[in-house]
Protein backbone atom coordinates (compact mmCIF):
# COMPACT_ATOMS: atom_id res chain seq x y z
CA UNK A 1 0.00 0.00 0.00
CA UNK A 2 0.93 3.78 -1.01
CA UNK A 3 2.54 5.52 2.36
CA UNK A 4 1.33 8.68 0.95
CA UNK A 5 -1.62 9.83 2.64
CA UNK A 6 -4.62 10.38 0.23
CA UNK A 7 -7.65 12.31 1.49
CA UNK A 8 -9.67 11.65 -1.96
CA UNK A 9 -11.93 8.69 -1.67
CA UNK A 10 -12.79 6.58 -4.96
CA UNK A 11 -16.25 7.72 -4.89
CA UNK A 12 -15.08 11.33 -4.96
CA UNK A 13 -12.87 11.21 -7.73
CA UNK A 14 -15.68 9.45 -9.68
CA UNK A 15 -18.03 12.47 -8.72
CA UNK A 16 -15.82 14.81 -10.02
CA UNK A 17 -15.21 12.69 -13.06
CA UNK A 18 -18.86 13.28 -13.46
CA UNK A 19 -18.28 16.92 -13.71
CA UNK A 20 -15.14 16.58 -15.70
CA UNK A 21 -17.10 18.15 -18.39
CA UNK A 22 -15.50 18.78 -22.16
CA UNK A 23 -17.35 20.12 -25.02
CA UNK A 24 -15.90 17.50 -27.06
CA UNK A 25 -16.20 14.82 -24.98
CA UNK A 26 -19.86 14.33 -22.87
CA UNK A 27 -19.89 11.92 -20.07
CA UNK A 28 -20.01 8.50 -21.45
CA UNK A 29 -20.94 4.94 -19.00
CA UNK A 30 -18.48 3.71 -16.85
CA UNK A 31 -16.34 0.98 -18.00
CA UNK A 32 -16.89 -2.61 -16.96
CA UNK A 33 -15.07 -4.41 -14.89
CA UNK A 34 -12.97 -6.13 -17.81
CA UNK A 35 -12.68 -2.69 -19.64
CA UNK A 36 -8.80 -1.68 -19.95
CA UNK A 37 -9.08 0.71 -17.21
CA UNK A 38 -9.25 -2.97 -14.89
CA UNK A 39 -7.23 -4.31 -17.02
CA UNK A 40 -4.92 -1.46 -16.37
CA UNK A 41 -4.75 -1.65 -13.09
CA UNK A 42 -5.36 -4.60 -11.97
CA UNK A 43 -2.07 -5.91 -14.01
CA UNK A 44 -0.26 -3.45 -12.07
CA UNK A 45 -1.71 -4.60 -8.48
CA UNK A 46 -0.84 -8.63 -7.88
CA UNK A 47 -2.52 -10.33 -4.97
CA UNK A 48 -0.36 -12.53 -2.61
CA UNK A 49 -1.11 -16.41 -2.79
CA UNK A 50 -0.90 -17.19 0.53
CA UNK A 51 -2.98 -14.71 2.88
CA UNK A 52 -1.58 -15.90 6.08
CA UNK A 53 1.28 -14.12 4.44
CA UNK A 54 -0.14 -10.92 5.37
CA UNK A 55 0.03 -11.36 9.15
CA UNK A 56 2.48 -9.99 11.27
CA UNK A 57 4.34 -12.46 13.16
CA UNK A 58 4.47 -10.59 16.34
CA UNK A 59 0.58 -10.77 16.57
CA UNK A 60 -0.90 -11.62 19.62
CA UNK A 61 -3.92 -13.84 18.62
CA UNK A 62 -6.59 -12.25 20.30
CA UNK A 63 -5.12 -8.84 18.16
CA UNK A 64 -5.61 -10.43 14.52
CA UNK A 65 -8.53 -13.47 15.23
CA UNK A 66 -12.19 -12.49 15.35
CA UNK A 67 -14.43 -15.05 15.94
CA UNK A 68 -17.67 -15.46 15.18
CA UNK A 69 -20.42 -17.06 17.56
CA UNK A 70 -23.40 -18.18 15.19
CA UNK A 71 -24.21 -21.29 15.57
CA UNK A 72 -25.41 -21.48 11.64
CA UNK A 73 -21.83 -21.04 10.77
CA UNK A 74 -19.77 -23.13 12.86
CA UNK A 75 -22.44 -25.97 12.13
CA UNK A 76 -22.04 -25.29 8.26
CA UNK A 77 -18.00 -25.43 9.36
CA UNK A 78 -18.44 -28.77 11.15
CA UNK A 79 -20.37 -30.22 8.19
CA UNK A 80 -17.82 -28.70 5.57
CA UNK A 81 -14.64 -31.01 7.80
CA UNK A 82 -16.88 -33.76 7.75
CA UNK A 83 -17.24 -33.73 3.96
CA UNK A 84 -13.71 -32.79 3.02
CA UNK A 85 -12.88 -35.70 5.70
CA UNK A 86 -15.35 -37.93 3.79
CA UNK A 87 -13.63 -36.78 0.68
CA UNK A 88 -10.56 -38.13 1.98
CA UNK A 89 -8.82 -34.93 2.64
CA UNK A 90 -5.82 -34.89 4.67
CA UNK A 91 -5.71 -32.33 7.92
CA UNK A 92 -2.92 -32.11 10.02
CA UNK A 93 -4.14 -32.13 14.05
CA UNK A 94 -6.84 -34.30 13.72
CA UNK A 95 -6.57 -37.66 15.89
CA UNK A 96 -7.41 -40.60 14.83
CA UNK A 97 -10.27 -41.07 17.08
CA UNK A 98 -12.04 -37.63 15.74
CA UNK A 99 -11.33 -38.83 12.13
CA UNK A 100 -13.33 -41.66 13.13
CA UNK A 101 -15.77 -40.43 14.60
CA UNK A 102 -16.34 -37.92 11.95
CA UNK A 103 -16.40 -40.40 9.61
CA UNK A 104 -19.66 -41.94 11.32
CA UNK A 105 -22.84 -42.24 9.33
CA UNK A 106 -24.81 -41.19 11.95
CA UNK A 107 -22.31 -38.02 12.74
CA UNK A 108 -25.17 -36.19 12.18
CA UNK A 109 -26.62 -36.54 15.45
CA UNK A 110 -23.80 -35.62 17.14
CA UNK A 111 -23.08 -32.32 15.42
CA UNK A 112 -25.33 -30.62 18.51
CA UNK A 113 -23.09 -31.46 21.17
CA UNK A 114 -20.28 -31.08 19.56
CA UNK A 115 -20.99 -27.49 18.90
CA UNK A 116 -22.30 -27.81 22.78
CA UNK A 117 -18.79 -28.52 23.83
CA UNK A 118 -17.19 -25.54 21.79
CA UNK A 119 -15.10 -27.64 19.70
CA UNK A 120 -15.35 -25.69 16.57
CA UNK A 121 -15.31 -22.22 16.34
CA UNK A 122 -14.77 -19.77 13.23
CA UNK A 123 -12.32 -17.54 12.69
CA UNK A 124 -11.85 -14.37 10.90
CA UNK A 125 -7.94 -12.95 10.36
CA UNK A 126 -8.44 -9.22 11.42
CA UNK A 127 -4.93 -8.47 9.82
CA UNK A 128 -5.28 -10.13 6.88
CA UNK A 129 -9.03 -8.62 5.86
CA UNK A 130 -7.93 -5.48 6.61
CA UNK A 131 -5.13 -5.83 4.40
CA UNK A 132 -7.49 -6.87 1.63
CA UNK A 133 -9.85 -4.17 1.82
CA UNK A 134 -6.77 -1.85 1.56
CA UNK A 135 -6.00 -3.48 -1.38
CA UNK A 136 -9.57 -3.28 -2.45
CA UNK A 137 -9.75 0.29 -1.80
CA UNK A 138 -6.16 1.54 -3.71
CA UNK A 139 -7.32 -0.74 -6.71
CA UNK A 140 -10.65 1.36 -6.93
CA UNK A 141 -8.78 4.89 -6.35
CA UNK A 142 -6.01 3.57 -9.02
CA UNK A 143 -8.70 3.15 -11.65
CA UNK A 144 -10.99 6.07 -10.62
CA UNK A 145 -8.12 8.58 -10.82
CA UNK A 146 -7.12 7.00 -14.25
CA UNK A 147 -10.25 7.74 -15.76
CA UNK A 148 -10.19 11.25 -14.24
CA UNK A 149 -6.68 11.80 -15.72
CA UNK A 150 -8.12 10.46 -19.43
CA UNK A 151 -11.37 12.06 -18.93
CA UNK A 152 -9.23 15.60 -18.27
CA UNK A 153 -7.39 15.12 -21.63
CA UNK A 154 -3.82 14.46 -19.83
CA UNK A 155 -1.38 13.84 -22.16
CA UNK A 156 -0.05 10.53 -22.72
CA UNK A 157 3.07 11.92 -20.95
CA UNK A 158 1.46 12.72 -17.91
CA UNK A 159 -0.27 9.48 -18.00
CA UNK A 160 2.81 7.24 -18.03
CA UNK A 161 4.50 9.56 -15.50
CA UNK A 162 1.02 9.88 -12.75
CA UNK A 163 0.71 5.80 -14.20
CA UNK A 164 3.94 4.05 -15.09
CA UNK A 165 2.21 0.40 -15.14
CA UNK A 166 -0.44 2.04 -17.88
CA UNK A 167 0.94 0.90 -21.32
CA UNK A 168 0.12 3.26 -24.61
CA UNK A 169 -2.42 0.61 -25.93
CA UNK A 170 -4.07 0.21 -23.00
CA UNK A 171 -4.25 4.06 -22.93
CA UNK A 172 -5.75 4.31 -26.59
CA UNK A 173 -7.98 1.23 -25.66
CA UNK A 174 -9.46 3.41 -22.50
CA UNK A 175 -9.90 6.81 -24.73
CA UNK A 176 -12.11 4.92 -26.84
CA UNK A 177 -14.04 3.36 -24.16
CA UNK A 178 -14.74 6.51 -22.26
CA UNK A 179 -14.75 8.16 -25.99
CA UNK A 180 -12.27 10.94 -25.41
CA UNK A 181 -10.10 12.67 -28.00
CA UNK A 182 -6.50 12.59 -27.31
CA UNK A 183 -5.69 16.20 -26.12
CA UNK A 184 -4.50 18.80 -28.01
CA UNK A 185 -1.43 20.81 -27.79
CA UNK A 186 -1.30 23.05 -24.50
CA UNK A 187 -2.75 26.45 -24.53
CA UNK A 188 -0.32 29.18 -23.88
CA UNK A 189 -2.42 31.05 -21.12
CA UNK A 190 -1.61 34.72 -20.20
CA UNK A 191 0.67 36.06 -17.25
CA UNK A 192 -1.85 36.82 -14.50
CA UNK A 193 -3.31 33.41 -15.31
CA UNK A 194 -0.38 31.78 -15.23
CA UNK A 195 -0.18 33.57 -11.47
CA UNK A 196 -3.35 32.32 -10.70
CA UNK A 197 -2.62 28.74 -11.49
CA UNK A 198 0.49 28.34 -9.86
CA UNK A 199 -0.84 30.09 -6.71
CA UNK A 200 -3.69 27.54 -6.22
CA UNK A 201 -0.97 25.01 -6.98
CA UNK A 202 1.13 25.89 -3.88
CA UNK A 203 -2.07 26.08 -1.82
CA UNK A 204 -2.92 22.13 -3.59
CA UNK A 205 0.12 21.12 -2.43
CA UNK A 206 0.43 22.05 1.21
CA UNK A 207 -2.65 20.59 1.87
CA UNK A 208 -2.13 16.92 0.10
CA UNK A 209 0.55 14.86 -0.16
CA UNK A 210 -0.07 12.52 -2.95
CA UNK A 211 0.45 14.33 -6.83
CA UNK A 212 -2.39 12.67 -8.49
CA UNK A 213 -4.50 14.14 -6.22
CA UNK A 214 -3.16 17.43 -6.42
CA UNK A 215 -3.94 17.39 -10.14
CA UNK A 216 -7.31 16.19 -10.07
CA UNK A 217 -7.70 18.97 -7.36
CA UNK A 218 -6.07 21.48 -9.59
CA UNK A 219 -8.02 20.32 -12.78
CA UNK A 220 -11.10 21.07 -10.06
CA UNK A 221 -10.22 24.10 -9.90
CA UNK A 222 -9.83 25.17 -13.28
CA UNK A 223 -12.19 22.63 -15.18
CA UNK A 224 -12.25 24.73 -18.74
CA UNK A 225 -8.33 23.96 -18.94
CA UNK A 226 -7.09 20.04 -20.04
CA UNK A 227 -4.89 19.29 -17.56
CA UNK A 228 -2.17 18.94 -20.25
CA UNK A 229 -2.53 22.70 -20.42
CA UNK A 230 -2.36 22.89 -16.55
CA UNK A 231 1.00 21.05 -16.13
CA UNK A 232 2.56 22.82 -19.38
CA UNK A 233 1.27 26.06 -16.91
CA UNK A 234 3.04 24.87 -13.66
CA UNK A 235 5.92 24.29 -15.91
CA UNK A 236 6.33 28.03 -17.14
CA UNK A 237 9.32 29.43 -15.54
CA UNK A 238 7.71 32.81 -15.19
CA UNK A 239 5.76 32.71 -11.67
CA UNK A 240 5.75 36.72 -11.26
Amino acid sequence: MSQVTRKFRAEEIKARLALCSNAQNPPSEPPSSDSPVAVATQSAQTQQSNPSECLAPDYRLGERLIELHSNTLRRLALLELITSIRAHVKFDGLSSTALYILRKPDIEKLISRLLAMNSVCVLIRAHTLNFRCEHIESMEWEEAALQYFVRAQASLTILRSAFPQVTRAQVSRLRKVLAVTPPAKAVHLPLQQLQEIYRIWQKICQEREDNRERYIALHGEFPQFTLTTLCAALNVKVRK
